[in-house]
């Protein structure tokens, strides 16, 4: 798996469902923005913090890997690909 990959499955997921976040490794969900796949941390009650928002990079990513640099488990990226978990974006 890739950083170019998963964000497009990223991508994808979320394309086909407007008004939702991707749950992701990190307490974050991603989401689009303007096209683009962000992130942002969840709060406490499970709500994106949008006025948190970072764009995902390949600075984060672990090449070695192959997951995001939060990934403590080492499976947590390739889980959010097999059986995705989504919470609304605007609450």
């Amino acid at each position: 798996m890739t950083f170019a990959y998963t964000l497009e499955v990223y991508g994808e997921l979320l394309r086909a469902r407007p008004g939702l976040a991707l749950v992701i490794p990190g307490e974050c969900a991603a989401f689009l923005h303007r096209g683009d796949v962000w992130a942002a941390p969840l709060d406490q009650s499970g709500r994106v913090q949008q006025d948190k928002a970072f764009a995902l990079t390949l600075d984060a990513w672990d090449d070695d890997n192959e997951v995001w640099g939060c990934d403590i488990g080492g499976n947590e990226t390739s889980d959010v690909l097999r059986d995705p978990r989504f919470v609304a974006l605007h609450q």
